[in-house]
């Protein structure tokens, strides 16, 4: 998927649904998170065996050969103290700085709104 392209938003946030009604998670004192993770293996694991509807591949096959090409994070994290201000959030949910587009809830359409924008 190419980056700073809202209009595949939904394509990658359909997967991140798909695992939240997958997994048993209820916010609690008494959550055991070893449960929670051997939750989350076995759906990462059942999921990324049926060939994906969009790319024909298995996931976990095409996470492999995306595996060895990242790069690890870097040992400091970037400076995010620049902040954009005066920009307006467009009835679209999007606000354009620096040719790249930024989403925000709907309920904020019209708004003033301050970016931090990637570094």
């Amino acid at each position: 998927m190419p980056p700073a392209d809202p209009a595949k938003k939904g394509i990658v946030e359909a997967g991140v649904k798909y695992r939240e009604g997958q997994l048993s998670w209820r916010p609690a004192p008494s959550v055991i998170f070893a449960d929670l993770n051997a939750q989350a293996r076995r759906c990462h694991e059942e999921a990324g065996i049926p060939i994906h509807g969009t790319t024909r591949e298995r996931p976990l096959e095409l996470f492999a050969v995306e595996k060895s090409l990242m790069l690890p994070l870097p040992a400091v994290a970037p400076d995010s103290r620049f902040l954009a201000t005066g920009l307006i959030l467009h009835r679209d949910c999007h606000v354009k700085f620096n040719y790249s587009l930024y989403s925000a809830p709907f309920s904020l359409a019209g708004s003033p709104v301050v970016c931090v924008p990637r570094i």
